[in-house]
Order: structure tokens, then sequence, then C-alpha cells
């Protein structure tokens, strides 16, 4: 994990990132968004910063969390980022791509609905992670990752 200085900087944008927009398309990326269950069962929501690079295969390389999260979250978001494969263009070693450092930033928000709510169709389970807001990246450069989980209560 990074140290409260490197935190800081990465928050404050004085650290170097690529910008999310010179990322490569993403071409797998199953287990990205899960909410792990865990977590979801005891609630827990918060962010988690990684930085990583990708090497000239597409895969996520030289992962690195960047302030605390909780750990349960922190697994997950390095699952998620270890399985998911970018397009690199041909020339991506000779451009120095796997040299450029990027961020992901995990946004895991909850959102909580009634059962009877569920039951009787007064809302939609599908669409009610759409409607949940959405928090700017507090990581300058950051890709957002918005990943939502619902938790149905009695």
């Amino acid at each position: 994990m990074a140290s409260d200085a490197d935190c800081q900087a990465m928050q404050s944008g004085k650290a170097h990132l690529w910008p999310a927009r010179d990322l490569p398309p993403l071409t797998s990326h199953s287990g990205l968004t899960d909410y792990p269950p865990e977590a979801r069962r005891l609630a827990e929501r918060g962010l988690v910063d990684l930085t990583f690079s990708i090497d000239s295969a597409g895969r996520p390389v030289h992962m690195r969390q960047v302030c605390y999260a909780e750990p349960r979250l922190t697994a997950s978001a390095v699952r998620g980022l270890a399985s998911a494969r970018f397009l690199v263009p041909p020339n991506w070693q000779q451009a120095g791509g796997p040299s450029r450092e990027f961020g992901f930033e995990f946004q895991y928000r909850l959102v909580d609905l009634k059962y009877s709510d569920v039951r009787y169709r007064k809302v939609s389970v599908s669409t009610v992670c759409h409607k949940s807001t959405v928090a700017s990246p507090r990581m300058a450069n950051a890709q957002l990752m918005p990943i939502c989980g619902i938790r149905i209560l009695n």
C-alpha cells in the first residue's frame, strides 16, 4: 500500500498518472464489477484506488493500492483488475506503453431496498444502481469504475 504522502500526491494530482482517456480499450473484464458478497452483507462501502501498468499482452501489471481501503473491497478490486485485458496497439512496447502508469478508482456503493418494494415491483432492481449517484474520482486522471451492490432488507 502507498504511504500517506503517496496518497495525498495522487489525490492532489501531483503524482503523474497517464489520463484515463489514454487507456487502451478493455476487451475482457469479467469480475471487474463484482461486489464481494461478504462486504455487501456487512454493508461495506468505499473507494479503492489502484495504479497499474499494462504489459505488451494487455494485462494489468505492477498493481499498487493507493490509500487505505476496506480489505474485502481492495481484494475484490485487485482480483477484478487482474482479470481485465486491454487491447493494446501493436507498437505498445516500442511506444513505451508498459512504462505508463494508469489509475482505476473503484467506487463501491450499496443500495438498500425493502423486500416488499421489490416483491410488489415498486422498484426495479435492474435500474436502481443506474440511478444511484457516482462521485467524481478523488485520484486525478483515474478511470472511474462504479460498482453497485443491492441489499434486500426485510
